[in-house]
């Protein structure tokens, strides 16, 4: 049983991930990989799920793309969310809301700079950290 990890711990955890030793893909999604990264997200925070729905809003819209950063914006003392998604030039292309969920990160600020919950990075039909870029 895996012990419960704080916010900050999840953060600091993540962040460790450079690179990546190999690539996986999702059974319903083979034409798109991610990283040890992106494994450890979801495995980190019980969110197969949120991986799954960036995988199809990217396989059924975006497959082609050459760049696009992802966001996904929760503040604490709500348990909705929503993700975007920005292409190359930092516009927003596609929003998708989350009525409930209970995803472990928020969105936070770092000296007096306001970051969202979380930030993941699509190139070359590979899903990464910004760690990992």
């Amino acid at each position: 049983m895996e012990t419960t990890l704080t916010e900050s711990q999840i953060r600091e955890q993540l962040r460790m991930n450079t690179g990546t030793t190999q690539y996986f893909h999702h059974p319903f999604f083979k034409n798109i990989n991610y990283t040890d990264g992106i494994r450890d997200l979801y495995q980190k925070c019980e969110s197969l799920w949120l991986v799954i729905d960036i995988l199809a809003v990217l396989t059924t819209k975006f497959i082609n793309k050459e760049f696009i950063t992802i966001y996904l914006h929760k503040k604490k003392e709500e348990d909705s969310c929503y993700i975007t998604f920005h292409g190359y030039d930092g516009n927003e292309i596609y929003q998708q809301q989350y009525a409930i969920t209970d995803f472990p990160l928020n969105d936070y600020t770092e000296n007096e700079r306001h970051y969202p919950a979380l930030k993941l990075y699509y190139a070359s039909r590979v899903l990464y950290l910004p760690s990992e870029h």
